[in-house]
């Protein structure tokens, strides 16, 4: 026998359209109306209407289905809540570090939900700033953003984090920081002969107001207008500190005193006239002037009036925290966002640790202390240089 969909397959023929359409529907559909050589009227040729009606209603009803799959699956992968979880210490603290006396702003961050650990979690921050003075042309104040370097964790990695593990970020407000009321110009040219000769000063028609906010010339190179740290430079990562006399660059300023001391005797011993030549140059008044390290210098009563708005020409700074990962479940990026003013910073304090070792030591167990994860405590001026009074009591 002749397979076929023909009522009459002997005859050779081939089965209308219409026919076809109704077969293929049904397969298509598996609603099951029979086969084209049953009696079920919905293969005859006078039931064009009814194949009609049955295949744009079959068309509505995947269209409703894969709409509702998508709406579903477009609701459960929306991360946004995930970013609820994310604690951020409700207050930051700014303090000298112990040993260098150097100005670290600080906050703490933890994933309250470490059984679902976030992906590739990492930090940046972001110093907004409002100056007084008004646009005449359009009669408005703009707003500037200007990101902060992070020391810890290192923003040249990635500012990476374990957010499962309460850390603590911080950021050095060095010569290049927008929370610094000494920072460095970020088109200053270097004029370091000027500050650092025997005797006279020599007398330059350039308007130092224009290169040079808040410090005097020195041999620190300049920014140029780019985000730098000072890190970078005490690190052997990036010069950040130039000779005058021949232009050779140095990342630290014992280097730059010792490359001074040689040339000099070099100098001397060959007869080099003082004038032009590294003669000219006080190794200590080098050490005194160069900028870098100058923000052991700054006082908590200058840093938190300038961060407050006291001073010219900016109103109070904003900081903003923006800790940006995936959501593991369904594979989401989310963002989590706090931000800190003059209200919330405190001053010479630290925080309290609060992921501890667990009272059964026959395991290696740690446990997060909820009560603990916004206090902070006064830091033990150790090196007398805390501008804080000493004061061991904790606090939220």
């Amino acid at each position: 026998m002749e397979c076929s969909l023909h009522p009459y397959p002997e005859s050779g023929e081939s089965i209308p359209f219409g026919t076809a359409f109704a077969f293929s529907l049904e397969t298509a559909t598996t609603v099951g109306y029979g086969l084209p050589v049953s009696s079920s009227a919905f293969f005859e040729p006078a039931c064009d209407g009814i194949r009609a009606v049955i295949y744009f209603q079959m068309v509505l009803s995947m269209m409703f289905q894969a709409f509702l799959f998508s709406f579903f699956y477009g609701r459960l992968g929306r991360c946004e809540s995930r970013g609820v979880q994310v604690l951020f210490s409700n207050k930051a603290t700014l303090r000298r570090r112990k040993g260098d006396g150097r100005w670290v702003f600080e906050f703490r961050v933890y994933d309250s939900d470490p059984r679902h650990p976030l992906v590739e979690a990492h930090v940046r921050l972001y110093a907004i700033r409002q100056p007084r003075k008004v646009d005449k042309v359009y009669n408005v104040r703009p707003v500037t953003v200007e990101p902060l370097r992070l020391w810890k964790p290192n923003d040249d990695l990635g500012g990476v984090l374990l957010a499962s593990v309460p850390t603590v970020v911080s950021h050095h407000v060095d010569i290049h920081s927008a929370l610094n009321p000494r920072r460095r110009g970020i088109y200053y040219e270097d004029l370091g002969r000027s500050s650092v000769r025997h005797g006279d000063q020599v007398q330059t028609d350039l308007n130092l107001d224009e290169h040079v906010d808040g410090v005097s010339p020195d041999f620190s190179l300049s920014s140029c207008g780019m985000n730098l740290r000072e890190l970078d430079s005490a690190t052997g990562s990036r010069d950040g500190l130039r000779c005058d006399v021949c232009g050779e660059t140095y990342n630290t300023r014992d280097n730059l005193a010792k490359h001074i001391t040689f040339q000099k005797l070099l100098e001397k011993h060959d007869g080099v006239p003082v004038i032009g030549s590294h003669q000219e140059l006080d190794v200590d008044t080098v050490l005194q002037n160069c900028s870098k390290g100058r923000d052991k210098e700054l006082s908590s009563k200058e840093l938190s009036g300038f961060i407050a708005g006291e001073t010219e020409p900016y109103n109070a700074i904003e900081i903003l925290v923006v800790l940006e990962a995936i959501e593991p479940l369904m594979s989401g990026t989310f963002q989590s966002m706090q931000s800190y003013t003059i209200e919330d910073i405190e001053f010479g304090a630290e925080f309290v640790h609060c992921f501890v070792a667990d009272d059964d030591r026959s395991q290696c167990a740690a446990k997060m202390d909820f009560n603990l994860f916004h206090k902070t405590k006064r830091v033990s001026p150790e090196s007398k240089l805390s501008a804080v009074p000493e004061n061991d009591e904790s606090h939220d």
